[in-house]
């Protein structure tokens, strides 16, 4: 890379917005960056919210997934502490572990599904993060 080009590259990423997203939730909140865990932030949109999901297992295997969220009345404003997920469904066997948790939102739920596959060979396993939403005015969704 050249000076000038090194210049110019300064110059576009000090102007990016740092910490666009504000985390609202986080599985274990003291834990060190390369132990496995889950994140999870939202940045206010036109009529709504982005939301994003992170599987944090070091630099290796950290997955995330973002979903638009609709909420053109602002009846949502999540704080940290003041949002969760739910586990609602944990699958396992000696070759993957598939875990399925839902957070309220407003008229229905955030549903995130993660998948790690386990292998006796490290660089072989994997993660995947993904998200949906359940459209449930009520929150009348009796998962038991």
């Amino acid at each position: 890379m050249t000076d000038a080009s090194r210049a110019v590259y300064t110059l576009r990423n000090s102007a990016l917005k740092r910490n666009f997203f504000k985390l609202i939730w986080h599985s274990r909140p003291d834990t060190p960056f390369g132990l496995k865990h889950e994140r999870t932030y939202a940045k206010r949109s036109p009529n709504g919210w982005l939301v994003r999901h992170m599987f944090v297992a070091g630099k290796k295997y950290t997955r995330s997934a973002i979903i638009y969220l609709s909420d053109s009345e602002g009846a949502w404003n999540p704080e940290p502490g003041e949002v969760k997920w739910e586990r609602v469904a944990i699958e396992s066997n000696p070759n993957f572990a598939l875990i399925t948790s839902r957070m309220e939102v407003p008229g229905g739920w955030l549903v995130s599904e993660l998948l790690s596959t386990i292998s006796s060979a490290p660089e072989a396993a994997t993660a995947d993060v993904s998200l949906a939403y359940v459209d449930d005015e009520n929150h009348a969704w009796d998962i038991w």
